[in-house]
């Protein structure tokens, strides 16, 4: 857009003989105002989305504390409905559990069980819902980190 004139191209002359020619070849930087604060932009999106992902990884509704240790282990499908569990193991074909890793469903992955009729819908994250057959969810292997409803 620069070359087109479309935006002013403002040149940082200290940085000129400073900046080696491949960071321009290679990263799109050069000594202009307009690259550097698109760059600065870019950078801050990258950090804050890491940041944001971080930060959601713990807002499904399990305590600061809750870590996944070393408690009795259940498959997914005979827990109550509102606990919250870690997934400890995937039992399956090799296909299946590749399946449901991209689905989510990893190990060490934290999960909020939220209904068991017809199928099990899980919330992995705030706004992640996932649905699993009762068949499915035998092979997923999880430990309760917090219990849900006793009649669930």
């Amino acid at each position: 857009m620069q070359l087109a004139r479309w935006i002013p191209t403002t040149s940082v002359p200290w940085l000129t003989n400073a900046m080696p020619p491949w960071m321009g070849l290679w990263f799109a930087v050069f000594p202009t105002v307009e690259t550097l604060a698109a760059q600065g932009l870019a950078a801050a999106l990258v950090v804050g989305s890491y940041a944001a992902l971080k930060f959601r990884k713990t807002a499904v509704g399990v305590p600061a504390a809750a870590e996944c240790g070393d408690l009795a282990m259940s498959p997914l499908a005979r827990v109550s409905v509102g606990a919250v569990v870690c997934i400890k193991r995937l039992s399956d074909s090799p296909e299946i559990c590749a399946r449901l890793r991209q689905m989510g469903f990893c190990e060490e992955q934290k999960v909020k069980l939220l209904s068991l009729q017809p199928e099990l819908v899980c919330q992995l994250r705030p706004a992640h819902c996932l649905n699993i057959s009762k068949e499915l969810a035998e092979g997923v292997i999880v430990q309760t980190l917090s219990a849900g409803d006793a009649a669930g």
